[in-house]
């Protein structure tokens, strides 16, 4: 494309989406036996990624969990998951 045909290009305004952001903090709740069982440094605080996962994603969506360690199931979502470490894949599985 020349210079000429760019410039009078038209490209659509896109609208984003309608967020309701998270303005408040949540209380982290003690883990149970089912995260305490492995000792990975990824394990985060299962109730406040939670509701991270639930508040910005659809029901039935798809995640994707570059920290599959982290203890943190998907919530009724279809997941994509990577870990290093092969075990918390299958944890995160079952």
């Amino acid at each position: 494309m020349k210079k000429s045909e760019l410039a009078r290009a038209s490209v659509p305004r896109v609208t984003p989406p309608s967020v309701t952001h998270l303005n408040r903090q949540i209380p982290p709740e003690a883990h149970t036996a089912m995260y305490v069982w492995h000792k990975y440094w990824s394990r985060k605080t299962w109730n406040v990624v939670g509701e991270h996962v639930t508040s910005y994603t659809k029901e039935q969506g798809i995640i994707f969990d570059p920290f599959a360690g982290s203890g943190v199931r998907a919530h009724n979502r279809h997941g994509t998951m990577c870990d290093f470490v092969l075990n918390a894949l299958e944890a995160t599985a079952s």
